[in-house]
């Protein structure tokens, strides 16, 4: 069991402290310890901002990804709304092609009608 005087300069005071020094060994392992954990933490905390910006990586991919599925999206709505409007096009050209044909067979009979009068 042994102690130890020290004196520390405190504000041009001089402070005496009793210091036993069993104390002293166990405020160094202490102190050892905390400056382990706080290693720990640090690597911990080191570890989880790597892992945030692989995630952050990840999410930037995504994105882009998402944009260029959106872009396709858009440029294939275009494609099928002129295939619509094509396809209302030939179905009234059909429609109109159809009644033209109609009317031209009843004109054809009308006129055959009457050469037979």
């Amino acid at each position: 069991w042994t102690s130890m005087i020290v004196v520390k300069k405190k504000d041009e005071e001089l402070e005496v402290i009793n210091i036993n020094a069993d104390d002293s060994k166990e405020n160094k392992e202490q102190s050892q310890m905390q400056q382990i954990q706080q290693m720990r933490d640090q690597q911990i905390m080191h570890d989880q901002d790597a892992d945030l910006e692989d995630i952050l990586q990840g999410i930037k991919r995504i994105n882009s990804i998402a944009y260029d599925i959106n872009t396709e999206l858009e440029r294939q709505c275009v494609m099928i709304d002129n295939i619509d409007d094509a396809m209302d096009n030939a179905n009234c050209n059909t429609h109109l092609l159809s009644a033209s044909t109609h009317l031209m067979k009843a004109e054809s009979h009308q006129k055959s009608s009457r050469k037979i009068l």
